[in-house]
């Protein structure tokens, strides 16, 4: 025979399942609560509403890059190159910061200890920044994506510069090394938040007036040092630009200091600076129709143009670098100048580069430039 369970036994089994059975909805209750709470954290408040972006290249200066000769499909053709573009560059190297708030721009991978770890640089960012604000209209999330480029430079501050930026950085690394900033490119960082805040004047994530002031300040001072000097004369499009578009420094100095200053060109055997210097000058030119930066190209056109020619017929491997800089990379940057230069022959043989060209995983540079390249080259 079986034994009677007695009364009390009976009572006690009872509550122990209903305990357990309230316990169980309480947390199906809570697991509930917890997924509608981060749904509704996803959605921005209705009250929130940022500036429609200006439509793709309609943003001066930089609208004023115009290739009046373009007929209507080849600038279709460029126009969907640029696009697209823009789509592999947001899947291939724009990478999430593990903070899940900060966006970095992927520029290779360094040994620190005995892990290898994802690297950036200020100067790629401050491209990436500048890129998404003007293609802004391709993505409705375009201003998110500023604000987390620029959390990315702002959580790696310069070595005794803390208002500047580290020239490079590891952004996944908790204590990344603080080194000193890269002038050039807290230029063009510049440069970005100034477009970028015209672009969305209802940008709120960081105080951008105390920012914006402390790194003017800054490198303002910073391009006054004795150190700075050659520098300067390699910054006409930076101080053509702030001279315009900010009044809180006289940057009109600074880009009288550069055109009085003996006409110098980077040396070709330095590419990067070449490159970069070309970049520059191009701009200038392009851009604000600077007379020096204008003389100083047409003074080098030879040298240019022979240049490009080289990296243009370059059999060796695409992405090898070449002075810090890839074949992708260093041909970008000289788009602005064979732009002012108006040689056709060579400004299609370069479209068609862009076009077929695809950067490496580990070349955000050249990425982000290709963008850039085409952007300017579709106007």
């Amino acid at each position: 025979m079986f034994n009677q369970t007695n009364p009390e036994e009976a009572r006690y089994l009872t509550e122990l399942v209903l305990s357990l059975i309230g316990v169980i909805v309480l947390f199906a209750l809570a697991l509930y609560l917890i997924n509608k709470s981060k749904k509704k954290d996803d959605i921005k408040p209705e009250g929130k509403k940022v500036t429609k972006p200006k439509a793709c290249g309609c943003i001066e200066p930089f609208s004023l890059a115009t290739r009046n000769e373009l007929s209507a499909p080849e600038k279709s053709r460029l126009r969907k190159s640029m696009s697209d573009a823009f789509t592999d560059w947001q899947k291939d190297h724009l990478l999430a910061g593990d903070d899940g708030r900060s966006l970095f721009v992927r520029e290779g991978v360094e040994k620190s200890g005995l892990r290898y770890q994802l690297l950036a640089t200020s100067q790629t960012q401050a491209l990436a920044m500048l890129i998404i604000t003007l293609v802004a209209d391709l993505d409705p999330d375009a201003h998110e994506k500023i604000e987390a480029l620029f959390a990315s430079l702002l959580a790696h501050p310069a070595y005794g510069e803390p208002d500047l930026s580290s020239w490079k950085y590891m952004p996944d690394l908790p204590r990344s090394p603080r080194l000193e900033a890269d002038l050039q490119a807290e230029g063009w960082v510049l440069i970005a938040l100034l477009t970028a805040r015209r672009q969305w004047p209802d940008l709120d994530r960081f105080n951008y007036d105390e920012i914006l002031k402390g790194r003017l300040a800054a490198l303002f001072e910073t391009f006054h040092r004795p150190e700075s000097q050659e520098l300067v004369s390699h910054s006409a499009f930076l101080f053509s630009f702030l001279t315009k578009y900010d009044p809180s420094q006289d940057w009109a100095s600074l880009k009288s200091l550069a055109n009085s200053a003996e006409p110098t060109f980077s040396d070709p055997n330095y590419l990067k600076d070449f490159a970069f210097s070309c970049l520059n000058l191009g701009l200038d030119a392009l851009l604000f129709k600077d007379d020096t930066s204008i003389k100083l190209l047409s003074d080098e056109q030879t040298v240019i143009k022979e240049m490009v020619g080289q990296w243009l017929d370059d059999s060796s491997s695409l992405f090898e670098n070449v002075g810090d800089l890839t074949r992708l990379g260093l041909l970008a940057c000289m788009v602005p100048a064979l732009m002012v230069l108006r040689d056709d022959e060579l400004l299609e043989k370069m479209q068609d580069f862009l076009i077929n060209t695809n950067a490496d995983k580990d070349d955000g540079l050249g990425a982000t430039m290709k963008i850039f390249a085409l952007f300017l080259l579709s106007n």
